[in-house]
């Protein structure tokens, strides 16, 4: 597996993929070359078939001419990783024409089991999370090309490395924790300085008024008595 995954966000919410890199290097690698080059950002699922799939990754796809969906890809071809890898719910596949090595930037996201296309097409991933994200874009209404209505966009297409985003996630929980101990802290200070100082202060001033000789000892220990039972 991967150390890297891929963020599609959509209106409809987030969809994260972990990546297949030991039985599709080279379709892994050309889906990070074009999403850390923006290629993907602006792009809509295109076709979307419910109990089949969801399909996006089309540049023609960035405009408003639905005639032109699907049609598009980044200008060249890779080979063809066909794999053992089962073509169940949640995976991600490269799409193609009839030649089994004119994959180019066109991908989709199975949505239900569907091993007619194994070893026909390349699984070079897995959805890891937004699985319901998926099941929102396939019911989408849509026209007779299942080009839904309207545009499902993926606003944006990251690799984040799940390292990174691991140790993020710490310093956050950390900070977080900080937060929490610093209000704690807060409230004990303010507790003290509401009631515990204030015993302080009169014990203090009690003192004073001992040493200048102002109470005698009994009324002195009288009184510390008397301020220590508030405590």
């Amino acid at each position: 597996m991967s150390s890297e995954v891929a963020v599609i966000e959509t209106a409809l919410g987030n969809i994260e993929l972990e990546f297949l890199e030991d039985v599709a290097p080279g379709h892994t690698k050309n889906f990070k070359d074009l999403a850390n080059k923006g290629f993907y950002d602006g792009t809509i699922f295109h076709r979307v078939i419910p109990g089949f799939m969801i399909q996006g990754g089309d540049p023609n796809s960035k405009s408003e001419d639905r005639s032109a969906h699907g049609t598009g890809g980044p200008g060249y071809t890779i080979k063809a990783e066909f794999n053992d890898t089962p073509h169940d719910r949640g995976v991600l596949s490269m799409a193609r024409s009839q030649d089994p090595n004119s994959a180019g930037s066109q991908f989709y996201i199975v949505v239900k089991d569907s091993h007619f296309l194994d070893g026909q097409y390349t699984a070079f991933g897995r959805v890891i999370s937004g699985m319901d994200v998926a099941d929102k874009i396939v019911n989408s209404p849509r026209d007779t090309r299942d080009n839904p209505n309207d545009r499902i966009e993926m606003k944006s297409v990251k690799i984040v490395n799940t390292n990174k985003k691991k140790k993020r996630e710490m310093q956050d929980n950390w900070k977080e924790m900080y937060k929490s101990v610093e209000k704690s802290k807060g409230q004990k200070i303010d507790k003290t300085n509401s009631h515990s100082g204030k015993i302080e202060q009169s014990l203090r001033k009690l003192k004073k008024l001992r040493y200048q000789e102002k109470i005698s000892e009994a009324e002195y220990k009288k009184r510390k008595q008397k301020i220590l039972e508030e405590l």
